[in-house]
């Protein structure tokens, strides 16, 4: 008996141990898995000046500001072992989730599974269901805490069919009648890529399920879609007035907006509380006033920017949601002109971000910056002309310098950028991307030699005597004397009768010798 005895008592006092043993480890366990690395909020911010400048300027450039916070609202990650979600992905497998959506949603969303049910307990659960064609809602699998399983489902979700969101909600509401617990918070994520082929029926369901279960937070993804539909997914996640959410999603930051639910389905909830942007506006340029596109959500200190010093702020960021806001700056060209230095052409912006992490107050903080180019248009000419003033303009302008010689000058010389030009008078400038310098120069003009031409006075030409005109019927006087009255036969016959009288004599004084 005591050969059986002994074994016994080893036994039973094993036993023993192991029973005072296990609360232990599984305390700390629990220890070990809340001492865990919390995430920390990041934020994700750049500056960008426009490449060239504003079409129909030469000085003024486009500025855009964008910052995208990341683990924003949650930054434990911790699971409260007293928590308990149900949480159902319902997800669009119409063909238009084809390729590269469909295989990128497949990694996302796998990894949104792991991060849901880390640690192996049975305190969250997951259920995958897709909606497609109509009547083709397929249920994937129920809701379960086996990771294996669930990721499997998500492997072997398959694009097909048209959208109907209704029968896939209808579905989940089942979900939610059949399995759910009823000390569980329920979570409803639904993503989609477009519209759907009844968008009346498929709010009605939604509302129908917030009817039935009050408490059910409800998430919205739009996934690479519009924004004409995007205000359908936006109009779903408004009927839960106090929780409802929606993301707007691509295949860059389609794994921030899922790390960002699960966070709120097993963590604690901590917000970031402010986030600002602050930058001196660049030394050579001045804010253009009304220009700033500014969105909701985000708060601007007008005062500051109106003195040229960006300071932005918002109290609870939305994780992977960019906010963007953007304005204008216009060349000074008092200060371009004293100061050609590049780095009076810099934006350098620094962002900080406050939030609460393990009860104290945390800053983060990031840089960026970006130039604004000047370039410099140098003119010259000596003092026999005139040329336009130099020219600061931005990259990209077309602009146009004139010169012209004074009085008494004709042009000698135009050299751009040390090239003659030729006899060019303007030089039109195209797309500015680099510094330039004109010079030009004038010569005195040298009259032409004219040779002189002494005047003569004018040789005034015969008159020639004008005959009138006779008509038949008037009478022809004869002719009595030299006269422009008498005609010409009168006047040859008294030139006769001279020479033969003078004839006449002469013999006649001859004989008388």
């Amino acid at each position: 008996m005591k050969k059986f005895r002994k074994p016994g008592s080893f036994l039973c006092a094993l036993m023993l141990l192991l029973m005072l043993m296990g609360p232990a480890y599984a305390e700390s366990s629990q220890d070990n898995m809340a001492e865990a690395p919390l995430p920390t909020p990041t934020l994700t911010a750049d500056v960008s000046v426009s490449e060239k400048v504003v079409p129909g300027t030469n000085d003024t450039y486009d500025v855009t500001v964008s910052m995208t916070p990341k683990n924003a609202s949650y930054s434990s990650t911790t699971t409260d072992e007293n928590s308990k979600a149900d949480v159902i992905f319902l997800v669009d497998t119409s063909y238009s989730m084809e390729d590269e959506k469909i295989e990128k949603l497949r990694g996302s969303a796998s990894q949104f599974a792991s991060l849901l049910l880390q640690g192996g307990n049975d305190a969250v659960r997951v259920s995958i269901i897709n909606f497609d064609s109509q009547d083709q809602s397929t249920v994937r699998i129920p809701l379960s805490s086996n990771l294996s399983e669930v990721q499997t489902a998500i492997n072997g979700l398959v694009p097909q069919g048209t959208t109907y969101l209704e029968p896939g909600l209808l579905n989940a509401q089942t979900q939610f009648d059949v399995n759910g617990r009823t000390e569980a918070q329920k979570v409803l994520v639904v993503l989609g890529d477009g519209t759907v082929s009844d968008k009346q029926a498929a709010k009605d369901s939604m509302a129908a399920m917030k009817l039935a279960y009050p408490s059910v937070t409800i998430k919205t993804i739009g996934y690479k879609i519009s924004s004409y539909t995007e205000t359908f997914f936006r109009e779903l996640a408004q009927i839960d007035t106090e929780n409802g959410q929606y993301y707007n999603a691509d295949t860059d930051n389609l794994d921030d907006v899922f790390s960002d639910i699960s966070q709120q389905v097993v963590t604690a909830q901590v917000n970031i509380k402010k986030l600002t942007a602050l930058c001196q506006k660049p030394e050579n340029f001045d804010i253009v006033p009304g220009s700033l596109v500014n969105p909701d959500g985000l708060t601007l200190d007008m005062d500051q920017f109106d003195a040229g010093i960006i300071q932005a702020e918002i109290s609870t960021p939305q994780s992977g949601a960019p906010l963007t806001f953007s304005y204008q700056i216009k060349i000074d060209p008092v200060k371009a002109a004293q100061n050609r230095e590049e780095i009076g052409n810099e934006l350098n912006y620094d962002f900080k971000y406050f939030y609460d992490q393990s009860g104290t107050e945390q800053t983060g903080a990031v840089a960026d910056r970006d130039l604004a180019p000047v370039f410099y248009i140098d003119t010259e000419a000596d003092e026999n002309g005139l040329i336009d003033a130099d020219q600061i303009v931005g990259k990209g302008a077309d602009v146009s310098v004139a010169w012209s010689p004074n009085e008494g000058y004709s042009l000698s010389s135009a050299l751009l950028d040390g090239t003659e030009l030729g006899n060019l008078f303007s030089n039109e400038f195209s797309d500015v991307s680099e510094n330039h310098i004109l010079k030009v120069t004038f010569i005195k003009t040298v009259p032409p030699v004219v040779p002189t031409v002494t005047p003569q006075e004018p040789v005034p030409s015969p008159e020639t005597p004008q005959q009138e005109e006779v008509s038949d019927n008037t009478p022809v006087t004869p002719a009595t004397g030299l006269s422009n009255h008498y005609s010409v036969p009168a006047i040859s016959a008294v030139f006769i009768l001279i020479v033969t009288a003078v004839i006449a004599t002469r013999l006649k004084h001859k004989a008388n010798r």
